[in-house]
């Protein structure tokens, strides 16, 4: 997933669960897409 589709798709899912994602842990790349992709 692409930069910009990652964010909106991040910006979507923040609205839905705001706590979940804020309280996140910073992740690198390929563990982010792993999560994602679940």
């Amino acid at each position: 997933m692409d930069g910009a589709a990652k964010n909106g798709h991040l910006n979507v899912l923040s609205g839905y669960m705001p706590i979940e994602v804020k309280a996140a842990p910073p992740m690198d790349e390929a563990a982010m897409n792993q999560f994602w992709d679940v």
